[in-house]
């Protein structure tokens, strides 16, 4: 169990996956981003993680059998939410005193009148 819960807090970049099914397919990346629509250094990007799945990217997949588009999203989304949320946590503990359960970048509503 704890090596789901590992897995879904931090979810793989979709480039990963995207690197896999490429080579599954004995396909380049020069190839692949032909067949995508999209330049080479876009997909470079997208496989070293360093670019993210768009809504656009997502069809394409689709369009050239490479799964659903949804799919990529839901990746590309839950992959950028556990970033997010590490990222936060990590600054939490550099906070002021009092800070540690507060969620950070939000602020509570405040009250007007009294």
């Amino acid at each position: 169990m704890s090596e789901l819960i590992d897995r879904l807090a931090d979810p793989c970049h979709p480039g990963e996956i995207l690197r896999d099914a490429i080579e599954g397919r004995g396909e380049t990346v020069a190839g692949a981003a032909r067949k995508l629509g999209v330049s080479r250094a876009k997909l470079n990007r997208i496989l070293a993680g360093r670019g993210g799945v768009t809504p656009g990217t997502a069809l394409a997949l689709e369009c050239t059998g490479w799964g659903v588009a949804e799919t990529w999203l839901r990746m590309q989304a839950l992959h950028d939410l556990a970033r997010l949320r590490r990222s936060r946590r990590d600054r939490r503990g550099a906070g002021r005193p009092g800070d540690a359960g507060r969620v950070v970048g939000h602020e509570p509503p405040t009250t007007t009148g009294a």
